[in-house]
């Protein structure tokens, strides 16, 4: 089995519990994703099986978009709702739709300097970030420049808003509604997260969806004015879902469909055997940059990258 899975991830599971059950399901070792999304998601996951993880790291540059519902008036120090969360004192302004527009078009349109979140994956001499957040060390992330596309509301009540947000890969989410909630004044926090595409790619009606369990069936939190809460300790549940044959089958897509938009090169019988024996093409030259695959008989059998001025290689063979 070689392709990838459409997988529609519950909230409360982390990336690497989709693995896991989709390993037992397909029975294989061989398996990856193109981009982690954090428990308290939910959403698309592209999962390759099999030679397809050979092809991953062209699937994890892919932009994405998102659905998120923001809480204003309170921060949150991991900025979603799962951190300690302190409401603002005093009362919070009322924003109207139109004043939190104009603020996205101007400041968190195109192209954005962006601070991630300290409670995240990134590695700090070869740590992560969050655990060493939560050893007591004090950490500090660089800016980084992300692209949106667009930032966009989608329903308005006031302090919660839902938002579209499609952007490129790296951007963090959460560090978007955090700056817009400092922006106005007011904090804000992630309430609900759901990554609805990456690249060409969405969620596919009848794909595998593997359930969470929802935050608030597993903790109800009251929040006071001025008050920190800390999240308590949830005990992790091993959730029961539906990777039958049948549902594998509705969410899987085969190398040659997820690549339709790749350049490819057609190889003859000759060309391929020479290029499975190691050697060098010298009539065909790629593109440099420019991911090329090649495919013999109408399947992916490989990558291609140039050899020096001599021609071209396998990169990466698929088997």
């Amino acid at each position: 089995m070689k392709g990838f899975l459409l997988i529609d991830k519950g909230e409360g599971l982390s990336s690497f519990d989709v693995i896991k059950k989709i390993r037992k399901a397909v029975n294989l070792r061989g398996i990856g994703h193109a981009g982690t999304l954090d428990p308290l998601a939910s959403g698309l996951m592209i999962v390759a099986v099999g030679e397809a993880t050979k092809l991953l790291e062209y699937f994890i540059g892919f932009d994405k978009e998102y659905v998120v519902k923001a809480r204003f008036g309170a921060v949150s120090a991991t900025f979603d709702r799962e951190g300690p969360i302190v409401e603002v004192e005093g009362g919070v302004e009322v924003f109207t739709k139109r004043q939190i527009e104009k603020v996205i078009k101007s400041e968190f349109s195109g192209e954005i300097s962006q601070v991630p979140p300290k409670y995240s994956a990134i590695k700090i001499a070869g740590k992560k970030a969050v655990d060493l957040v939560r050893k007591g060390f004090d950490v500090e992330l660089k800016a980084r420049k992300v692209k949106i596309d667009e930032f966009k509301i989608m329903d308005f009540a006031w302090p919660e808003v839902t938002f579209r947000i499609k952007c490129e890969s790296g951007t963090y989410i959460r560090s978007l509604v955090h700056d817009l909630g400092q922006r106005l004044g007011c904090g804000a926090y992630v309430l609900e997260l759901r990554r609805t595409k990456i690249g060409k790619f969405s969620v596919p009606k009848g794909c595998c969806a593997i359930p969470g369990e929802s935050f608030y069936s597993r903790l109800r939190c009251k929040i006071i004015p001025g008050e920190v809460h800390r999240r308590p300790t949830v005990v992790s549940v091993e959730y029961e879902t539906d990777l039958s044959n049948k549902n594998i089958e509705q969410c899987f897509v085969s190398l040659e469909d997820a690549t339709k938009d790749f350049k490819k090169i057609k190889l003859s019988a000759a060309d391929y055997n020479s290029l499975k024996l190691g050697r060098i093409l010298s009539n065909i030259k790629v593109e440099q940059g420019v991911p090329t695959l090649a495919t013999y008989e109408g399947k992916v059998v490989g990558i291609l990258e140039n050899f020096y001025k001599y021609g071209v290689k396998f990169r990466k063979m698929i088997l």
